[in-house]
């Protein structure tokens, strides 16, 4: 019966820059397709290496050369004999289309042992260097410029995705009658059993 929407949650969203934070202090954190489309020091680094993102075209420019990466078109195709290079553009629209909001912990031991480097530099390179190989220069780039920062902050109930608390696990409902149960109630479920994440 309670009303959940007023409920802060906490988080902490791991980052790395090289201006002690000035962007994220002049404009909060923004999510990737707000950093990619701005004039940010990611987006002006890819550039530098001549890649842009237009992401109301859903591709992406290398060298001049639109690559498309409209998620919703490549899910379409659902094919299972995807070369290497089609999993690697499947694997950016992915992030760039449907992983794209500020990613954040709302615990955990240990951000250096989480396996991604995501204090080292954007996670996004992971991806972005799969499609893009000659983006390993930027990534190191990045890197050595770069300090690590944590950032704490806070988000109500109707600005966390969906995916936070697993509410759309159908395949392997995690409770009795979960199909059963609204948003808010599986949200509910999964805070009073503590299985859920940022």
């Amino acid at each position: 019966q309670i009303d959940i929407s007023h409920i802060r949650f906490i988080g902490f969203h791991v980052t790395s820059n090289w201006d002690n934070c000035a962007e994220i202090r002049e404009n909060g954190l923004r999510d990737l397709q707000k950093v990619l489309s701005e004039d940010t020091a990611l987006s002006r680094l890819l550039r530098s290496y001549n890649i842009e993102f237009d992401i109301g075209q859903k591709v992406i420019r290398s060298n001049g050369q639109p690559i498309n990466i409209d998620y919703d078109m490549i899910l379409q195709v659902n094919r299972f004999d995807l070369s290497d290079y089609e999993e690697s553009i499947k694997s950016v629209a992915h992030r760039v289309f449907y992983d794209y909001l500020v990613n954040g912990f709302y615990t955990n031991d240990n951000i250096f042992g989480y396996g991604t480097g995501i204090h080292e530099r954007p996670e996004f390179f992971i991806n972005l260097v799969q499609l893009f190989p000659s983006l390993s220069e930027a990534e190191t780039f990045w890197k050595k410029q770069s300090k690590s920062y944590k950032i704490t902050f806070f988000a109500y109930f109707n600005q966390l995705a969906p995916f936070s608390f697993d509410m759309n696990n159908l395949d392997d409902p995690p409770f009795e009658d979960w199909l059963d149960l609204t948003e808010e109630q599986r949200a509910k479920e999964q805070m009073l059993a503590g299985s859920f994440y940022m």
